[in-house]
């Protein structure tokens, strides 16, 4: 640690130095005018570039006065800011320029920061942009997580780009942040020019998980981006129209909107490329009480547009750790392969059960639980997207038969058994912080109860307190950081599940101490 620390002291005083022109040995002028006094042997050493023009210019002669006619000064001052700390400020209104730099100045480290700056700012309105510039500059972790991001919104994005009836207006919002890099392209293309190519589109609409809400979706989206330019884009539409899965689609909507559409019906390389469809959704409308062939290309569902999980439980008189997925689109229940559940957190997961579970900004997070020996204070989360489990923070207590809520982006845990007791704490955890907190105590014990956040409180109701099943009810106050009991439930619950919908809270099912129950309260 006292070598990091002197390090990074080094590093301000060279800066400092930097700054104020002293103990410089060399000068860089830049294309709007601007001096920067640097010292040579730092820049030879941080940059191959500078290394490069030093060692052929040291042949000829000292090499102390540089002009570099294709950078600006706002540009060459984030990169020697780099060069000397190792840091650099990146911002939306700069990375679209860092990124080419650092290319130009072969500093790998200055790309790495604009694409976690990038990663965490992505959205909607930027993501296409994001994505565009990454791969012309070969950044492949922006790349990835910026295709990944466009396959998993992509209904989302289609959104965004239906609202702008001009074409150049759906350019500007795609590239909104890269305008560095389509300066040049700008002069070269018409105004009807948009940002994906036909290889990249290509790409998109073969994906398994491109979320579609439905294939006529991407049917749509792929005349949208023809329509822009028509005489040069129908010749790709043979070969992208095999990429959609008109056997998803309706059959009423392949026969009247796609087969008579203008640029198909009277195209023959069009109505080729859509024999193989006609027949399957012929053959599924003939019989529709047959059984699909889900593995057809044509057939084949796409990531859902909503999937549900099931993570863990008891099964078989164990805790298991198998993770099962609902598609409601093409009602189905998958099960993953048990080699891939955890695979950056252990090799080999044991079971869970009796835990919580809660989302956070799409992503699940697995608390506590129990493998049938083990009570866990440890919390792990998913990421849906790219399909990877991490390690979070742990909380202070261990819990099984904990209740979970959301709440503003905190996850709240409460109540549960550590293994020898029923306990009534609770606590918050910051996903930004990775750290949990504990608050007011409940006013009962409650294991296996259930609980839910509603506007600006979260609202826990029935459970087991180790001896008698609860149909007592709390509401907490995150401001006051309070708990006030509120009416009790018409009968006791354990096991039950609390869900906030429409502005109420409603109580359902659970084990009244006696039976099993079908009846709801709210």
């Amino acid at each position: 640690m006292a070598a990091v620390d002197a390090f990074a002291e080094i590093c301000t005083d060279l800066s400092e130095l930097q700054q104020k022109n002293q103990l410089c040995d060399g000068v860089l002028r830049t294309s709007d005018g601007q001096e920067f006094w640097v010292h040579r042997c730092i820049l030879f050493v941080a940059s191959p570039y500078f290394r490069d023009i030093y060692s052929a210019a040291l042949r000829s002669g000292p090499a102390t006065d540089l002009t570099l006619a294709d950078t600006q000064g706002s540009v060459l001052s984030l990169i020697l800011e780099y060069v000397y700390t190792k840091r650099a400020n990146v911002s939306m209104s700069n990375v679209a320029s860092m990124i080419p730099a650092a290319e130009q100045f072969k500093l790998p480290g200055i790309a790495e920061i604009c694409s976690q700056f990038l990663i965490k700012n992505m959205n909607i309105d930027n993501c296409i942009g994001i994505f565009l510039m990454a791969t012309n500059f070969h950044v492949r972790e922006l790349e990835q997580a910026s295709r990944r991001f466009i396959l998993s919104n992509f209904y989302q994005v289609l959104t965004i780009l239906s609202k702008n009836t001009s074409p150049i207006n759906i350019y500007v919002n795609c590239v909104t942040y890269c305008m560095f890099y389509w300066r040049v392209q700008i002069s070269k293309s018409s105004k009807e020019y948009i940002s994906l190519s036909p290889e990249t589109l290509e790409s998109f609409l073969r994906a398994d998980d491109l979320n579609l809400l439905k294939e006529e979706l991407g049917f749509e989206a792929l005349m949208r981006w023809v329509e822009v330019d028509p005489e040069r884009r129908r010749p790709y539409l043979p070969t992208l129209l095999c990429c959609l899965r008109f056997g998803l689609c309706d059959h009423r909507y392949f026969m009247n909107t796609v087969l008579l559409h203008p640029y198909i019906k009277d195209t023959r390389e069009c109505q080729s490329a859509l024999v193989a469809a006609s027949h399957i959704l012929a053959e599924v409308e003939g019989n529709r009480n047959s059984i699909l062939d889900l593995t057809h290309p044509l057939l084949r569902p796409r990531t859902p547009n909503q999937i549900l999980f099931v993570i863990g439980g008891w099964s078989a008189g164990a805790a298991t750790n198998l993770v099962e997925t609902y598609d409601s689109r093409s009602n189905r229940w998958f099960i993953a392969a048990v080699g891939d559940i955890m695979p950056s957190v252990t090799a080999v997961m044991c079971g869970r059960a009796y835990h919580g579970l809660a989302t956070v900004d799409s992503r699940i997070y697995m608390i506590g639980g129990f493998d049938g020996n083990q009570y866990f204070n440890s919390v792990r989360c998913f990421d849906p997207v790219s399909h990877r489990w991490a390690e979070r923070g742990c909380m202070h207590e261990a819990r099984c038969y904990v209740s979970t809520a959301v709440l503003s982006g905190r996850i709240y845990a409460l109540g549960g058994y550590d293994g020898h007791r029923r306990t009534n704490t609770g606590e918050t955890y910051d996903p930004g912080t990775n750290q949990w907190t504990m608050i007011a105590p409940m006013n009962n014990r409650r294991s296996d109860a259930s609980a839910a956040a509603l506007i600006d409180k979260v609202y826990i109701a029935g459970g087991f307190d180790g001896q008698v099943v609860l149909d007592s009810s709390e509401m907490y106050d995150p401001q006051q950081n309070l708990w006030a009991e509120i009416h009790h439930m018409l009968s006791p619950r354990s096991g039950t599940k609390l869900v906030s919908y429409n502005g109420s809270i409603y109580v359902l099912g659970g084990w009244n101490g006696m039976i099993r129950l079908r009846s709801g309260v709210k």
